[in-house]
């Protein structure tokens, strides 16, 4: 992970094709907690994706530290919406302390 000043930390060293930023319309992030929801995390997601909202503006964040089916799903997900061109990531606490602790 590469950290330059007045930036934040890169979480994936994929470049996704995302279209210029869009004057005037501040850059968001959208931070989705998930534990064992397998059956509504499909749905969460699609609907946020469905934001009326520039996908060059917003990232995802799906804090997933579910032990069921919900892993597999989201990441399922995640990769689709990538492939689409959006800024979207899974994220487990594991890989959150690992980052705190500069490694």
């Amino acid at each position: 992970m590469e950290k330059t000043a007045n930036r934040r930390p890169r979480l994936s060293t994929s470049k996704p094709n995302i279209p210029k930023p869009q004057p005037g319309l501040p850059f968001r992030t959208i931070q989705l907690p998930i534990f064992n929801e397998q059956y509504v995390v499909e749905r969460l997601i699609d609907n946020i994706m469905l934001l009326d909202y520039p996908k060059d503006r917003f990232e995802v964040h799906v804090l997933d530290d579910s032990t069921d089916k919900t892993l597999e799903i989201t990441q399922q997900k995640v990769k689709a919406y990538k492939a689409q061109g959006f800024q979207i990531e899974q994220i487990r606490a594991l890989t959150v302390k690992v980052l705190r602790r500069g490694h």
